[in-house]
């Protein structure tokens, strides 16, 4: 690996960012074939918990990927359907319907012990939402 550095790659799973001018690749089985072109060892998955599930994938899918393939993952939720739910209405873990325990779990059993990052896509206002979301927290303990 060169100096040590790794490149994840992301798939865009959003229905509305589909039928683009110039698309990019927009599910985990399309990404396995471009990184399988790249051929190169330092690059890999990024995985995001939205991109998942708007693409509509499925937690088997995840499980059969090795961890060294597992670059970084994101974790996010969101409001709407798989269909409808838009790439800038992003919210804070647990806040929404992505199945996040079961995407989380697959990981686990791919192998995968690295970095989660969560992320969140939203024109809220976030410091009060991430007061409730440590509340909610703080009250689960």
């Amino acid at each position: 690996m060169p100096h040590g550095v790794r490149l994840g790659l992301e798939y865009v799973g959003p229905h509305h960012l589909r039928n683009k001018a110039y698309p990019f690749i927009q599910n985990l089985a399309d990404l396995a074939v471009f990184l399988e072109a790249v051929g190169a060892p330092n690059v890999g998955y990024l995985l995001d918990s939205f991109h998942w599930y708007t693409a509509e994938e499925s937690t088997d899918d995840l499980a059969l990927l090795k961890p060294e393939q597992i670059v970084h993952v994101h974790v996010n939720d969101a409001v709407e359907e798989p269909s409808l739910a838009h790439d800038q209405k992003r919210l804070l873990p647990g806040e929404g319907r992505i199945p996040l325990v079961p995407f989380l779990q697959a990981l686990y059993e791919a192998g995968y012990r690295g970095r989660y990052q969560p992320k969140c896509c939203i024109r809220s206002r976030l410091p009060e939402r991430v007061s409730n979301a440590h509340r909610l927290r703080m009250t689960a303990l």
